[in-house]
């Protein structure tokens, strides 16, 4: 049996984005913990478990990241990168989110292993419809290892 919620994880350096993506998974109806990142540097030390981050109970482990591409510090490729080269976490779902339709950056994305690549959506409304689509298939409708 699929546990009752899952942690996800989004990395955007947006406040404002953070809040509204926290409001429209709400109003989805999802049933999640929520945590966000605003740098490619704090996410790394969150999912690798370093520092402040170490405590599993308080910081566990996402089973869902939504990374930003465009981060300060480092890239949301990049941060993709460390995680899928150094196996730094247990997660198996990674999905990029931009507001790039640059062919070359979805390429990039599913090349370093990016389970996929969302296109962020221009309203609140777009946005909650996206998040129940995604509640139904990846929250309630797909099963994941155990940790």
């Amino acid at each position: 049996m699929a546990p009752s919620v899952r942690t996800i994880l989004l990395v955007d350096d947006s406040p404002d984005d953070c809040f509204l993506f926290e409001e429209a998974l709400k109003a989805a109806g999802a049933k999640a913990s929520f945590r966000t990142m605003g740098t490619g540097e704090e996410a790394i030390a969150y999912l690798s478990g370093e520092g402040k981050y170490s405590n599993r109970d308080k910081w566990p482990e996402p089973d869902i990241v939504f990374l930003d591409v465009k981060l300060p510090l480092r890239s949301g490729f990049e941060v993709l990168e460390r995680l899928r080269g150094q196996g730094v976490g247990t997660f198996p779902v990674v999905l990029m989110m931009s507001a790039s339709l640059d062919p070359g950056d979805v390429k990039r994305a599913y090349q370093l292993r990016a389970n996929g690549y969302l296109l962020k959506p221009g309203s609140f409304d777009e946005l909650v419809e996206l998040l129940r689509s995604f509640d139904s298939l990846w929250l309630r409708g797909s099963l994941f290892p155990a940790p």
